[in-house]
């Protein structure tokens, strides 16, 4: 249970994914909402697997991959970029990881597909919404274009879950003017059931 509360804060507080490359202790960090288009263009833009590695357009899209990787660990590029490959792989999957919130294994768990916008209990919103839910909750604009994907998915579902309980407390307030006790019930059933489902 400690390791599913740490888990959770880590993804709250944006915890980066940290790796030891070239001697160095390296923190990749996960995409801010405000990076999100740069990083969808760079997903969408990746060759064809069928090209040969030192293809122009494959060289001119790790280029941009590693330009990618020097923003989200505040390293210099030119310091990722002169790494040995396999040190450069574990950073390339350190980024991942930290953006796995990101992406959804498809159907027969090879290819991943970029996902539209974060989990909800419910439905999946897009980005744009979450974002919208969250300026709408009370977080400026600033901080939501800062938060980190991760970050924006445990605050929407964190406010789920608090309008759940309002409702919840709306209702029973409400009730208590009223006489029918069996319609009552059956409404908070189901508000419960659904509030449950939201978890805590």
């Amino acid at each position: 249970m400690s390791t599913a509360i740490a888990d959770e804060l880590d993804a709250l507080f944006a915890a980066p994914v940290r790796v030891t490359v070239a001697g160095k202790g390296v923190a990749v960090r996960g995409v801010r909402l405000g990076e999100l288009a740069t990083f969808l263009r760079l997903y969408a833009d990746k060759p064809e697997d069928a090209l040969a590695l030192d293809a122009p357009a494959v060289q001119a899209w790790l280029h941009r991959v590693v330009g990618m990787l020097a923003q989200l660990s505040g390293e210099p590029e030119g310091w990722l970029s002169d790494l040995p490959d396999a040190e450069l792989e574990a950073l390339f999957a350190a980024m991942w990881t930290a953006n796995r919130v990101l992406l959804d294994d498809s159907v027969n768990g090879v290819s991943r597909a970029a996902r539209r916008g974060p989990r909800t209990a419910r439905d999946q919103i897009s980005w744009a919404t979450a974002a919208a839910l969250l300026v709408e909750a009370g977080h400026s604009h600033d901080a939501v274009a800062g938060y980190t994907l991760t970050q924006i998915e445990q605050y929407v579902a964190a406010h789920a879950r608090l309008a759940a309980d309002r409702r919840i407390d709306a209702l029973s307030i409400a009730r208590a003017a009223q006489a029918d006790g069996k319609a009552y019930r059956n409404i908070l059933r189901t508000l419960e059931s659904g509030r449950a489902k939201l978890g805590r």
